[in-house]
């Protein structure tokens, strides 16, 4: 469904694509709408309110051919195009004139019992290169997907999961055939824990707790779990591990150290890997963990205690890189001395995770 128009902005900034012999921009936006439709928006600078724009529509990223699917103006901003039946995805390319625009698909996936689940692909990196779509995706814990969820992840050819829970929390891995390969990298902070939510509820956890506790997590996981940090990157660097999804809890903290590590890696800008983390709060219904339904009684400063710790904010993000910083100097040297992630291995990445 469609998400916080906050995004328009996200994406606009991220996905710019221009021809040199007309200098022209087209920013643009995919998503899914309630009935399951494709809703492309666009944006195209310099202003061409008059032209006409192509819409070209596949199954398979590497391949558009044909006709375009639509044809529109660029002053309409928006075209709603019918999902093909069976098809789990698909992908788009808008052209004006000369200029056409990167490979276009929606990344988050409404499934019934996961929540955050969203490719990472489609970023484009300082080098003016595109990630890949649907090779490699972020996610909260698996555990209770639907029958529908397990053909969705069937549909993307997921191959591999890499599950970031603690051992107590990754024995309860979902009970299905769809993955060739389970693997835990076991990484035991977890800013929602049972003796974290006793404290809430006896009302000696607040809000400032919350902060100063999901910092300290941060700071645990940078510094005293690079051997699980090093290990995910090595299984990114098998080619046959692909597709692949790697999770936490809710997908936010863990998972979106992990995440913003990688998007570094493969020369994302910062500010793109930072509003990649700040996603999670779009996708993550904090309905399910805290509501006046299910605790009536819960006092305000109980819920804002709640609500800081399962809000993705950007400040815990940058201490986290500032713990990178007094430990190597720099994130890049952080990757390379503590990750083992050599020149020759954020190649390889490249290789694998980048359109040529």
């Amino acid at each position: 469904m469609i998400r916080n128009a906050k995004l328009f902005g996200l994406f606009a900034m991220i996905f710019v694509v221009s021809a040199c012999s007309e200098h022209t921009e087209i920013s643009f936006i995919c998503e899914k709408d309630a009935e399951n439709n494709y809703v492309l928006k666009w944006e195209v600078f310099p202003e061409k309110d008059s032209a006409r724009i192509e819409i070209f529509e596949s199954d398979n990223d590497s391949v558009f051919s044909g006709d375009p699917v639509k044809v529109t103006y660029v002053n309409d901003y928006i075209a709603v195009l019918p999902s093909q039946k069976n098809k789990v995805r698909e992908f788009f390319k808008l052209k004006i004139g000369r200029t056409t625009s990167s490979i276009i698909s929606n990344r988050f996936f409404d499934l019934d019992g996961v929540q955050n689940f969203r490719d990472v692909g489609g970023y484009v990196t300082r080098a003016n290169k595109q990630m890949r779509w649907g090779k490699i995706f972020r996610s909260g814990y698996l555990t209770n997907m639907s029958e529908a969820d397990k053909d969705v992840l069937k549909g993307l050819g997921v191959k591999t999961v890499v599950d970031l829970r603690s051992n107590k929390h990754s024995s309860q891995k979902p009970k299905t055939g769809v993955f060739t390969n389970y693997i835990t990298l076991p990484i035991s902070v977890n800013n929602f824990n049972e003796e974290v939510k006793d404290q809430i509820l006896e009302g000696r956890f607040l809000k400032g707790d919350a902060h100063i506790y999901t910092q300290d997590c941060y700071r645990i996981l940078i510094d005293d779990y690079t051997a699980q940090l090093s290990a995910f990157f090595d299984i990114l660097l098998d080619e046959n591990n692909y597709p692949l999804v790697y999770h936490c809890g809710y997908g936010k903290d863990r998972t979106g150290i992990v995440t913003y590590l990688l998007l570094k890696a493969l020369d994302v800008p910062t500010g793109v890997a930072e509003d990649d983390y700040l996603l999670s709060n779009n996708y993550i219904d904090r309905s399910l963990i805290i509501s006046d339904k299910n605790r009536p009684d819960m006092p305000g400063s109980m819920k804002d205690a709640v609500m800081m710790l399962v809000t993705a904010d950007l400040s815990q993000l940058r201490y986290a890189v500032s713990c990178m910083k007094k430990k190597s100097g720099s994130v890049d040297d952080y990757m390379l001395k503590e990750l083992k992630l050599t020149h020759e291995k954020r190649e390889k990445l490249k290789q694998i995770l980048l359109y040529n």
